[in-house]
């Protein structure tokens, strides 16, 4: 799995770096040095006095008070909101996100209703990472922004919070018209684990984009609902390896005996990851209806399918269980923005 945090994650933010960036007039200020609170809210509450070609010093300003994490410095980041600046705006709500801080949810989401899609999209983030159930209300609304990128922020901080009454406003997102959108929306519902969302996230398991495709796969494995065994079976035939890998460990993660037979089907697969990944879901499972299917797979070609098996038997048999096995699907679901 990636990373849970947007790719605008913090860095370093060293006062010789801002010192090269900025003109010497600016300096005093823009530095901001790790330390420097007052600093930097300084900085930030006087940039609406600077002139608009001094956008880079505010923004970074905003930026030293976010690598900071003050709280005491929401209120001047709130200001900078509304700064004649896009790169301004985008920034404070970038520091807005890192202080996390409740207080900050009005003025973000007034944010969400800029005029740049870069500033919606970093306000939708910035709630995402405060995780509080107050969101989820204009979150909602931000599903309905014309850019695919403020779209899948939005999605991406529902996910975040994982309250139940966002999996409604979540569902429609798994028709939208761009795919990491929908990809977005599914990794959310497997987050929030709520078995509504097992029919809509069935149906995704036959889209045309194979990261729609295992991503539905990985959150119907999160949500672990009998109800999902029709359609992990049918994934399990997939053109593609590690799609149908990954339906096993779902179905594995369910564990419904429903899903014997379609996992003794896949122990005759091509592929040695997929026949490992359907040995290791019958063991989870612990029916004695796959006994005969997995002692023939001990003849397999490949060792890891035979140590699979042999595992999968010990754990329904209940005998000596020395043998370990590991399934690890190469599950590519983007979870940052």
């Amino acid at each position: 799995m990636g990373s849970s945090r947007t790719e605008t994650s913090s860095s370093s933010f060293g006062a010789v770096a801002l010192a090269g960036m900025m003109r010497p007039g600016a300096r005093a200020a823009g530095l901001v040095v790790y330390g420097a609170t007052k600093a930097a809210v300084i900085a930030l509450t006087r940039s609406q006095n600077l002139e608009l070609e001094d956008a880079g010093v505010r923004a970074m300003a905003a930026r030293g008070v976010g690598e900071l994490e003050d709280s005491s410095s929401v209120g001047a980041l709130a200001t900078a909101l509304g700064d004649a600046a896009a790169p301004v705006r985008q920034t404070a709500a970038w520091a807005l996100g890192e202080i996390e801080s409740p207080q900050a949810i009005a003025s973000l989401s007034q944010a969400l209703h800029a005029r740049a899609p870069d500033v919606r999209a970093m306000a939708a983030w910035a709630l995402g990472q405060i995780e509080s159930p107050r969101a989820v209300p204009v979150l909602g609304d931000a599903l309905k922004d014309p850019s695919p990128d403020v779209r899948r922020a939005a999605v991406w901080a529902l996910g975040q919070i994982e309250d139940q009454d966002a999996v409604d406003l979540l569902l429609p997102l798994l028709h939208d018209r761009d795919a990491q959108v929908r990809v977005a929306a599914t990794h959310a519902l497997g987050q929030i684990e709520s078995p509504r969302a097992v029919r809509g996230l069935g149906a995704l398991v036959r889209d045309e984009s194979p990261d729609v495709r295992r991503a539905a796969i990985w959150a119907l494995g999160q949500i672990e609902d009998g109800g999902a065994v029709d359609a992990l079976s049918a994934a399990l035939k997939d053109p593609e390896p590690q799609t149908r890998e990954l339906a096993a460990w779902a179905l594995g993660q369910v564990e419904d005996a429903d899903a014997v037979d379609p996992l003794a089907g896949a122990l005759k697969d091509r592929e040695p990851d997929v026949r490992v990944a359907a040995a290791w879901a019958l063991g989870q499972i612990e029916s004695s209806r796959a006994l005969e299917p997995l002692k023939a797979a001990l003849q397999d070609e490949s060792r890891d399918v035979q140590d699979a098996a042999r595992w999968a038997l010990n754990q329904i048999d209940d005998e000596d269980r020395n043998v370990r096995v590991r399934v690890r699907p190469r599950v590519r679901v983007k979870k940052g923005i």
